[in-house]
């Protein structure tokens, strides 16, 4: 979205950056970097962790593997949302005429 918007893949038109709004968009896009990033390391860990449970008891197989993995999931899909309501609605990119 951050590309998007500041044309960054318009060799013909390119935005400038003001400091304020560079500082806008950093921390606009704080909130999937951390969820991300704390979804992935978790994640990892409940995978690894469904992985053994599903050896061990093979009914358990689709709760363990994917059911487990996608809650954990939501929580990076939750901060992809935050970002992306700041990034649209919170008025950092001039409007397009």
């Amino acid at each position: 979205l951050v590309m998007l918007n500041l044309h960054f893949f318009d060799a013909a038109e390119v935005t400038v950056v003001s400091f304020k709004m560079g500082l806008s968009i950093l921390a606009a896009c704080l909130p999937i970097a951390f969820a991300g990033m704390l979804s992935a390391i978790h994640q990892g860990k409940v995978c690894a962790a469904g992985i053994l449970m599903t050896a061990k008891r093979p009914e358990m197989a689709f709760k363990a593997g994917v059911v487990y993995a996608v809650m954990v999931e939501v929580y990076a899909v939750l901060g992809l949302l935050v970002t992306m309501f700041i990034l649209l609605k919170g008025g950092i990119f001039p409007p397009v005429m």
